[in-house]
């Protein structure tokens, strides 16, 4: 087992300078210094916490939250502002956690994915990118959303970029509820679900309109649901979708959508 450690100002310069050489070398593998994760100047303990971990790799960003959580349990919130700490973290687990390509590394371009750095004054609106402090913080506030943590920690596909850039979609439990509820489908993403029409660029458009009437971060996802233009009509569960929709799809009742499912699947979103 490794006791964590933070990663001080200087410690922050050498990881991105690390990570620099990783994107431009693009190795097999990544090897890091001992000197940045477990020597002066570059990290250094954490005042009154002790957590132990060990080096492993996660299948997603559930089984990362899960043992995060079991890790950090003890601390709870005490933690979500030790950035230093969640850059130590970073560097620590991405030996074992990166994606690859044709036998080389590839990493995401920005370096807030793995280091973040305290004194940063955007650092609280940065940190939703970084792949562990997300993933810890997603399984806390919306466990049900199998669609962002049944992913890999390096997936930042253009639907986990969409909750995860803004905080208040990242924490509004109705409307990462009903993303699920409109664009996946069996366990998937629906296709299309980005640049078509009533698809998710345009959902959150519409839902920074509605809010000038509606508490729409702190309504459930029926209620949302239910206030939608009939443009999202189309991609309500069981609702039939032609591959030539048209600008106002009819509505479920026009269509005969099977209410009992659909209330089903509201039922189940209102349970947790």
């Amino acid at each position: 087992m490794t006791l964590a450690r933070r990663l001080t100002p200087e410690g922050i310069e050498y990881a991105r300078e690390l990570l620099a050489e990783i994107r431009k070398a693009s190795p097999a593998r990544i090897t890091l210094p001992n000197d940045l994760l477990f020597s002066q100047p570059y990290s250094a303990p954490l005042a009154d916490v002790k957590i132990d971990l060990e080096p492993r790799s996660f299948a997603d960003r559930r089984s990362a939250a899960n043992y995060l959580t079991l890790r950090l349990q003890a601390y709870g919130s005490q933690l979500l502002e030790e950035y230093n700490l969640w850059s130590w973290l970073g560097m620590f687990y991405l030996p074992t956690n990166h994606n690859t390509r044709g036998g080389s590394v590839r990493l995401l371009k920005r370096d807030e994915t793995y280091v973040l750095h305290s004194g940063d004054e955007n650092v609280k609106r940065r940190r939703y990118v970084h792949y562990l402090w997300s993933a810890w913080q997603l399984q806390r506030h919306q466990p049900g959303a199998s669609y962002l943590l049944d992913t890999a920690l390096w997936d930042y596909s253009d639907m986990v970029d969409r909750v995860f850039s803004s905080q208040r979609v990242f924490h509004s439990t109705g409307v990462v509820d009903l993303i699920q509820l409109l664009y996946t489908e069996d366990g998937g993403l629906k296709p299309e679900y980005g640049r078509s029409a009533g698809g998710i660029r345009r959902l959150l458009i519409v839902l920074e309109q509605l809010e000038r009437i509606y508490d729409v971060y702190g309504m459930d996802a029926e209620h949302l649901s239910d206030i939608l233009p009939p443009e999202f009509d189309r991609w309500q569960p069981d609702h039939p979708r032609s591959a030539d929709a048209s600008p106002r799809s009819p509505s479920p009742a026009e269509h005969g959508v099977d209410r009992g499912r659909l209330a089903r699947i509201r039922a189940g979103l209102r349970g947790r």
